[in-house]
């Protein structure tokens, strides 16, 4: 077929495809590695921690030590100097007013009916953390974290027993809290400063034909499913997967070049305009084109996001790899 009766059909497709249904199918699962906000530790391998805990608790700190978990970076040792240092400082911690509880228990003695009063308190613990990273005596980074965990007392007929119970684990409640805080922190230092496997669940749109065929649009799906098939099974694109996404992408780019969301006619079949630029997004995803791919799935939603329901957090995923991509560009750049 010429290109002109390619683009034909493709416009065509847009004003009369009235009968055709969108239908979501499901790709699966992939892995892909998230670019680091910045390349400024790249260049390092070790680093030193310091840990300042409230009271300085030598258990705490323990704990913020062995949760803070941020390979391939090494914490340095005797044998080592450190490329740059890792501050983790722990707050002062706030708690609320503990508040009694209490509720009517039945039970049965003697085979008679009988209540009884249990008691138990609630209460909030609040927590700061700031996460410091130090390279040549310059502060390169800095993140805040905060917020609150609720503490419940075990239940007990005796109210004091059962303030005893809240201050006991209260205590517990802020070394577990600890340990998660850590793990946060690292994910915070990671984010950041490191590339990190992610996993995501991706679809794609097939039409189901009844009064119009347009075999073009399902045999680009057909292509992009047998590229993503190759991508879960290599972990990288091969020259077929690169060729196949292409071809898909430049597919429903050609359906879709005439169609704009303030033109009535073309909303006529906007579930359909919409699949395309969707699929057209994946196809851009999976070539890492994050910033082609973002403007597709914005144009996915203008036209028909109930279809699309899980497009925002596709244009979110994509604008993030995109920047990047494009924050790490500038700085090797500089």
């Amino acid at each position: 077929m010429s290109k002109s009766l390619l683009a034909l059909s493709l416009l065509l497709t847009i004003y009369t495809a009235q009968a055709q249904k969108p239908d979501k199918e499901k790709l699966g699962y992939i892995n892909y590695l998230q670019p680091p906000m910045s390349k400024e530790l790249d260049s390092g391998s070790y680093y030193f921690l310091s840990i300042e805990t409230e009271d300085n608790d030598a258990y705490r700190r323990k704990l913020l030590e062995q949760e803070f978990q941020v390979s391939p970076f090494r914490q340095a040792d005797t044998h080592n100097e450190p490329d740059f240092t890792v501050e983790i400082i722990e707050g002062i911690f706030s708690y609320d007013n503990p508040q009694r509880k209490s509720f009517q228990e039945k039970y049965k003695a003697g085979g008679v009916d009988k209540s009884r009063t249990i008691y138990y308190y609630e209460g909030d613990v609040r927590y700061h953390y700031t996460l410091k990273v130090v390279k040549d005596d310059q502060e390169i980074f800095r993140e805040d974290i905060s917020g609150s965990e609720k503490i419940s007392s075990q239940k007990s007929e005796s109210m004091s027993l059962a303030h005893d119970y809240y201050v006991q684990h209260k205590t517990r409640v802020k070394q577990e809290m600890v340990a998660r805080r850590a793990s946060e922190l690292a994910g915070v230092f990671n984010n950041r400063f490191n590339t990190v496997e992610k996993t995501l669940h991706l679809n794609a749109i097939k039409i189901k034909e009844k009064k119009f065929e347009y075999p073009l649009f399902n045999q680009a799906f057909d292509k992009l499913e047998r590229a993503f098939n190759i991508l879960k099974a290599s972990t990288e694109a091969t020259e077929e997967c690169t060729a196949l996404l292409q071809e898909a992408a430049a597919t429903w780019q050609d359906f879709v070049k005439d169609a704009t969301p303030n033109e009535e006619k073309s909303r006529k079949d906007a579930g359909v305009t919409a699949a395309a630029y969707y699929n057209l997004g994946i196809a851009s995803f999976l070539l890492q084109r994050y910033h082609d791919a973002s403007q597709a799935f914005t144009q996915a939603a203008s036209y028909d996001n109930k279809v699309m329901y899980d497009v925002d957090y596709l244009i979110q995923i994509s604008k993030d790899l995109s920047q990047r991509t494009t924050f790490a560009l500038a700085e090797l750049a500089d």
